[in-house]
């Protein structure tokens, strides 16, 4: 039975540390929750030694200026409504599951991923922004782009094996036995992050054809700041 890795905390972040990583060093991942931060975080904690995972900037974690930070962003649409499902417990969110209220309650004491973004690239040099839509599409598996990304950014170059096999381990279809191992999203698994029903169905529905007019214009409204940030 393999060793149970130590677990670091900070406020609002955690840490499993990897002493078998390729590089040791501390690093951290921030992004809203459900814009790609667990795979990406998976990757991370391949790589590094140390890596962080946090959805809010705490002055404890982000005391050093010169770590390198990994930021996950998606449509706010999007995170609003994959937000909603997990608030649900639901594998699938259908439109009678969403209403006004639930929309603003899914985004409740959640930073604006503009704000997030805007402190960072202000206050820290070694950014790298990782677009959710780039990278992670519902019917591409397959991790390997966004795990080149990472790897040029950590400034390392990884053989067809060692890619291969960070891949096999934080690809969706792996991910996705993860999760049937859990009946809920409150349940989950620590070493990978993952959660019951933490993936969507692949019949999930898009917010476009979700949501009618005036949730659409709520939603539209609620999220502007990041929707013009980010030229969504």
């Amino acid at each position: 039975m393999p060793k149970e890795r130590e677990t670091l905390h900070k406020q609002d972040a955690h840490c499993i540390v990897n002493t078998d990583a390729i590089l040791d060093e501390e690093v951290i991942q921030i992004g809203a929750g459900r814009s790609g931060s667990t795979a990406v975080w998976q990757i991370l904690n391949h790589i590094y030694s140390k890596a962080w995972k946090a959805h809010k900037i705490s002055p404890d974690l982000f005391a050093k200026k010169d770590v390198k930070i990994f930021f996950t962003y998606r449509d706010p649409r999007d995170i609003t409504l994959s937000r909603l499902r997990t608030l649900k417990d639901l594998k699938i969110l259908s439109q009678k599951d969403i209403n006004i209220n639930s929309i603003a309650q899914a985004n409740q004491g959640h930073d604006l991923q503009s704000y997030l973004c805007s402190y960072l690239k202000s206050n820290y040099k070694d950014i790298l922004l990782i677009k959710y839509e780039d990278f992670f599409t519902t019917e591409n598996s397959d991790c390997k782009k966004v795990i080149n990304t990472i790897v040029k950014f950590a400034g390392i170059s990884l053989s067809e094996s060692e890619l291969d096999t960070i891949n096999s381990k934080v690809s969706k279809s792996n991910n996705a036995k993860i999760q049937q191992n859990f009946n809920s999203f409150h349940e989950g698994d620590h070493e990978s992050g993952i959660h019951g029903k933490h993936i969507a169905d692949s019949k999930q529905l898009h917010w476009r054809d979700l949501l009618n007019e005036d949730q659409l214009n709520y939603l539209n409204k609620m999220c502007e700041a990041d929707i013009k940030y980010f030229n969504y």
